[in-house]
């Protein structure tokens, strides 16, 4: 019973409502889980939690959650439950919640009527609105051209459109303003212009100029809705055209010269916004509500501001949200309660998510799926749909879509119209990491699907004509979608592909009579024998070109779903990523490969039956042993290169095991679990383990066992008490004095000497006590104390001093047990797991605290700044962590029934950092690996040896500077220069990389340095920065020269090869080229121009003749450069990435290019064609914004780094990596896994 009968009127906040709640439950009695699964809280568990326990409310979205735990709690009916939600708006009341009109708009463009809310722009209005006064009496055409989200739209439509209807334009105050989009209709826009009565002036405003490009309309309707809209502007009307348009359609655009003659110098780029400027848009429209802004909120949101194209909805989106949860006062508490500027739209996307029941889950994917448009070559972006569309997304899943709908558009996610449902913006796409995940994991698939639908629109629009029916491969690639589309089929497409396969298969029965009576006919003549060979040849031709088109679709529908598992198991993720690159190495196949590089390798062990709880090593690491529910103990020896993958059933198992041990000397092996009794095995032979006479144990369940160095073995489970033997005597070990643990047991652990005993309790505790007399064990105070939740996993660090404490209330809990008469809990919990910590251990050094969690991961924390360094991804609960004895591996166990062995050290994943990095740089000879953060430090890597390793501590400024995050190596290797914040640059000794020394200082200004470059033949030195200054030394400290470039910013500079040459790149939309000599400053010879944002990442190609230059308008362009002063465009633009292309790196031999990008991904370009670069792979490990890439020296690795603080390294070359990944992949994809991921085809397991 509970300690009270739950009273929902005395619920008055957080906290009575968490009291109340309680009470209800266990009024049942259920646990927490048990309610959470009786209300299908998929995913949902721990947020449920949260709510018992008081640490958090039901938001409006997760409602419909909220009323089914109240009836798996016995509360049903609006009678019953009303009560219930009374309580639960009052506890939402006392959080003071803002009311009144809202100041911001979330992901939606500000709009005509939102022109009072609108801020930040006036001086761009003002620029545009000039602009096209100077057209008013002649007519003509301005292009708005910027990236996904700065601002176009509101710019449009709340700045330009208002003060032209109210204000007028160039003296004429009368106008017509016709403002829409092109969306499916194009000609309705241009109908609505014609329609404008004759005697007004017109300006027509088509938004979002790029949904012209949509796959949907044919390019004779393009050409039409151009030439029609350009006759408005040059013919009588003389109408003012202002046309908004992403930049990463520019390319596009150009297929119309005549629209690009017609703007001529009529091209306004919206680009980012100064620190005033977004000061205004935080602050002003919040004042004007009569709500306060904190300074330090301000001050947060600035610095939290990435380049990112998409941060003005993404900053819209987290000023409504804590708006929304403010009473009148936006602080940076609350800021942070709803994720941050990065955080907040993933945040509320996801808690509509997870109060969604399964079946609405399902329609959610499908919904969103069809709101984004996917095409090969460009990027992702938002269309819209009709009603009835989303009336067949529903049909036949016996779930209410409306539902579903209702929840994201009250989140100003979607958007609806009378006809058409869209999302509020395209930062959607890529902020919200699940929608991310669905459109990677499938982007073949959905690639598919749409000409799919598209084809089958046509069909039907022409009359069902036999002539647009699919066949061949095409017919093949739709068959393979459709079995594994989930629902995602709609009618239409169903009939089209029915009648496409009725055909195809006519079709094939034809050609089979045609070839049988030819064959009939060379019996008879051979004057046509020659006809049937050719038809035979042409036959044969065609189905390899159909087979090869096959394999090429199956390719890329493999590497999708291999690409979404390796979130969950990287073992069977990188089997799948080979296979398909065997079966067709497509571009979308050999990305998935690469991308396998970048993770930890994980070795799978056969499986077991049933689930696996326990995992240990023996003390000289040359046997794992692992058990679990099945009844089994299985042991493998630790072979090199690789274990042997079956390993050996151990005799005499007749119980569920969940604990596991090996003495110090790794002869023998306890185990223990459900039956109480202790299970021994002499192992000294493993292939041959021999059973020993079993010990009697606690009554009822085992669940921790352990021994100490000195043979001593401690057993404790479900009836409070610790039993113990000494197993070094002769004859049966002798049992030892009982220790009271006062609670269920649920983990043990010996300090490394034997001295101490702790013991993690189900009443939330880890006790102590002091066994240096095993005879005579003394209780010592209590370590870890006042816990919400059972502590399931205890573990020394080897050097004895500190405790970690894993715990169901999902954190670690270190202790300082170096005077083990008074421990101390040593700082915060550390925290990042959704669920229960089952398993905790240190690494060999202690610098590393590792734990697996229930929520399917193993996290790794520093143990000194509690900040996670990695997360490894099982497919199931993780019950067991442990560590070879020499550190090198890592072996856990799952629910899944599957052990898995990790490599324990950095492999291709560098941590360290506190916040983003900006720059990862090799040295001349690629032994050294230097990393600069934000978080102001510099880390230099050892790349000599197969794991990179830390050299020293990481590099501060010892003289006040804060590091800007821009360094180079000088070509010896010996000195590396740094950039500061106060527009210094140190130089720093390198001969000791373990240990820096600072040597001289130069000052390049005041301002922050952003780039800093060494020239190749080691003579000179260039920095340029936010002191607007390009500026050139020797190598002595010398300045030579400097170049003011007024208001632009120089973002990034380098040199040419033979050192003649230095390039920059700026906020003033072009790269310039310098002619540098030793003997004076910097002098202009050339400037490349075509860009439509600030120009980012320049690199020369090894021999010179080539120049790269990536922008913010999402594209790379290459020039020959062969005669500096007379730079020319080489080929069209290279695009691909759906945001800013940050920076850009050659591979030493010249054939390849690869690009950072801010929306996560670092491209890959074959150059062998420099007219046209082919895309060689698109490796999108990163989360999060790249900011640097960097080739090493010899060609092999290629690192990449940016906002989620990892320097990432990929081996850029298949057939390495598929040689490693059979290496270390180990128990091989199955069938029933590969008729899972691979329907449809011949099972090929990658690696035999």
């Amino acid at each position: 019973m509970s300690a009270h009968e739950p009273n929902p009127d005395a619920i008055q906040d957080r906290r009575s409502f968490g009291r109340e709640l309680t009470a209800l439950r266990l009024r049942k009695p259920l646990t927490v889980r048990e309610v959470a699964d009786r209300a299908q809280a998929f995913g949902s568990h721990s947020t449920v939690g949260d709510w018992f326990a008081g640490r958090g409310l039901p938001s409006p979205s997760s409602l419909d959650l909220f009323v089914r735990v109240l009836a798996a709690c016995g509360v049903e009916g609006d009678a019953q439950s009303g009560p219930w939600l009374a309580g639960w708006r009052r506890a939402r009341a006392s959080g003071r919640r803002a009311t009144g009109p809202e100041p911001y708009r979330g992901l939606s463009a500000y709009q005509s009527e939102d022109a009072a809310w609108y801020f930040g722009r006036e001086a761009l209005i003002e620029t545009l609105l000039g602009r096209l006064a100077a057209m008013a009496g002649t007519g003509g055409v301005e292009l708005v051209v910027g990236v996904s989200g700065a601002g176009k739209s509101s710019l449009l439509r709340a700045g330009v459109s208002p003060r032209v209807e109210s204000g007028g334009l160039g003296g004429e105050p009368d106008w017509e303003i016709v403002l829409g989009t092109p969306g499916a209709d194009p000609m309705s826009l241009l109908a609505a212009a014609r329609a404008a009565p004759p005697g007004r002036r017109l300006l027509v405003v088509v938004d979002q100029f790029e949904e012209l490009f949509a796959d949907s309309l044919g390019e004779d309707v393009r050409q039409r809705f151009v030439d029609r809209l350009l006759a408005l502007a040059e013919g009588p009307r003389r109408a003012v055209v202002v046309i908004g348009l992403r930049a990463d359609f520019y390319a596009q655009a150009l297929r119309f010269p005549a629209l690009l003659a017609a703007a001529g110098g009529h091209q306004l780029t919206v680009g980012p916004m100064t620190p005033a400027e977004l000061r205004e848009v935080i602050t002003a429209p919040a004042r004007r509500a009569g709500a306060h802004v904190d300074e330090g909120l301000v001050e947060v949101l600035l610095r939290d501001l990435s380049p990112g194209s998409n941060s003005l909805p993404l900053l819209s989106h987290a000023l409504l949200a804590t708006w929304q949860r403010s009473g009148g006062r936006m602080s940076v508490e609350v800021y942070r309660q709803i994720g941050g500027i990065s955080g907040a739209v993933t945040e509320t996307a996801e808690s509509i998510y997870e109060s969604l029941t399964a079946a609405q889950r399902v329609l959610a994917r499908r919904l969103f799926l069809r709101l984004v448009h996917v095409s090969p070559g460009t990027a992702d972006t938002r269309q819209r749909i009709t009603w009835a569309e989303l009336t067949e997304l529903g049909r036949g899943t016996g779930v209410e879509i409306m539902t579903v709908l209702d929840r994201y558009v009250a989140q100003r996610l979607i958007t609806t119209g009378a006809d058409t449902i869209e999302l509020s913006h395209e930062a959607l796409v890529t902020a919200w990491s699940r929608l991310r995940g669905w459109l990677d994991s499938d982007r073949a698939g959905l690639l598919v699907a749409r000409q799919l639908h598209l084809a089958a629109a046509a069909w039907k629009d022409d009359g069902h004509d036999r002539a647009l029916l699919y066949g061949g491969t095409r017919l093949a690639a739709a068959q393979a979608w459709a079995a594994s589309a989930d629902g995602d089929l709609t009618a239409q497409a169903a009939e089209f592909l029915q009648a496409s396969v009725r055909h195809s298969r006519r079709r094939a029965r034809r050609v089979t009579q045609l070839v049988a009576v030819l064959t009939a006919l060379v019996v008879l003549t051979v004057t046509l024998a020659g006809a049937a060979l050719q038809l035979r040849a042409e036959a044969d031709g065609q189905r390899r070109v159909a087979l090869r088109e096959r394999n090429e679709a199956v390719s890329r529908l493999i590497a999708g779903r291999a690409d979404k598992l390796r979130d969950t198991d990287v073992s069977l993720a990188m089997q799948l990523s080979l296979a398909a690159y065997r079966i067709a190495p497509t571009l979308e196949a050999r990305s998935s490969l690469l991308d396998s590089s970048n993770l930890v390798p994980s070795t799978r062990l056969a499986p077991l039956d049933g689930a696996v709880q326990a995992v240990a090593f023996s003390a000289d690491g040359g046997l794992l042993a692992a058990a679990g529910t099945g009844n089994t103990v299985r042991l493998w020896p630790l072979g090199r290169p690789a274990p042997v993958l079956d390993g050996t059933p151990l005799p005499g198992v007749d119980q569920d095991i969940f604990g596991l041990a090996f003495n110090a000397g790794g002869r023998l092996l306890a185990a223990a679990g459900a039956s109480g009794r202790i299970l021994l095995w002499d192992v000294r032979d493993p292939r041959r383990p021999v059973a020993l006479p079993p010990l009697t144990g606690p009554a009822g369940t085992v669940y921790a066992l352990a021994f100490d160095r000195h043979g001593v073995l401690a057993a404790a489970g479900i009836d409070g008490r610790i039993r113990r033997w000494d197993t070094t005597v002769t004859g049966p070990p002798a049992a030892l004095p009982e220790i009271a643990a006062g609670s269920a047991t649920h983990s043990l652990a010996f300090a490394p000497d034997g001295s101490l005993l702790a013991a993690g309790g189900a009443n939330g505790a880890v006790r102590l006590w002091d066994t240096r007399d095993p005879r005579r064990p003394a209780a010592l105070p209590t370590a870890v104390e006042g816990v919400d939740g059972k502590m399931f996993a205890v573990a020394f660090s080897p050097d004895g001093t500190t405790l970690a404490a894993g715990n169901a209330d999902k954190t670690v809990r270190l202790a300082d047990v170096s005077d083990p008469r008074r421990p101390r809990v040593r700082g915060a919990p550390l925290t990042g797991p959704a669920s229960w910590i089952n398993a905790v251990t240190f690494s060999r050094d202690g610098r590393t605290v590792i734990g697996g969690s229930s929520d399917n991961t193993v996290t790794t924390w520093d143990a000194g700044t509690g900040q996670v360094t990695a997360v490894l991804p099982q497919p199931a609960p993780v019950t067991g962590v442990a560590l070879s004895p020499d550190g090198g591996s890592l072996a856990t166990s799952s629910t899944d029934g599957t052990v898995r062995v990790w490599a324990a050290h950095p492999g291709p994943l560098l941590a360290g950092p506190t916040d983003a990095v900006f720059n990862a740089v090799y040295s001349a000879d690629g032994r050294t690996l230097a990393v600069a953060s934000r978080d102001e430090t510099v880390r230099f890597w050892d790349m000599s040896r197969p794991s990179p390793v830390p050299l020293g501590a990481p590099l501060r400024s010892p003289t006040g500077d804060r590091f800007s995050g821009t360094l180079a190596f000088a070509p010896d290797g010996r000195t590396i220069a740094i950039g500061t914040r106060t527009g210094r640059i140190q130089f720093w000794d390198l001969r000791r990389p373990d240990r820096p020394a600072l040597g001289r200082t130069v000052t390049a200004g005041s301002a922050l340095v952003q780039s800093v470059a060494f020239s190749p033949d080691g003579r000179l030195f260039a920095a340029g920065g936010d002191d607007h200054r390009l500026s050139l030394w020797d190598t002595t400290g010398r300045l030579l020269g400097s170049r003011d470039l007024g208001t632009t910013i120089v973002l990034t500079v380098a040199f040419s090869p033979d050192s003649t040459t230095l390039a920059s790149t700026g906020t003033d939309n072009v790269a310039r080229l310098w002619r540098v000599t030793a003997g004076g400053g910097p002098a202009p010879i050339g400037t490349l121009t075509g860009f439509a944002g600030y120009t980012y990442g320049v690199a020369f190609r090894p021999d010179g003749r080539f120049l790269a230059v990536s922008s913010a308008d999402s594209t790379v362009r290459l020039f020959d450069v062969t005669v500096p002063a007379a730079p020319v465009p080489a080929g069209p633009p290279l695009s691909g990435p759906s945001s800013y292309a940050y920076f850009v790196a050659f591979h030493p031999d010249g054939g390849r290019l690869a690009v950072a990008a801010t929306d996560g991904t670092v491209w890959l370009w074959d150059l062998a064609d420099h007219a046209a670069p082919a895309p060689v792979a698109v490796l999108s490990r990163s989360a999060n914004a790249v900011y640097a890439v960097a080739f090493s020296p010899d060609g092999r690795v290629l690192a990449g780094a940016g906002s989620d603080r990892l320097t990432r390294l990929w081996d850029i070359d298949p057939a390495r990596v598929a040689d490693r990944v059979c290496a270390t992949a180990g128990h091989p994809i199955s069938e029933d896994e590969w008729t899972r991921y691979a329907p449809g085809v011949a099972y090929q397991p990658p690696c035999r």
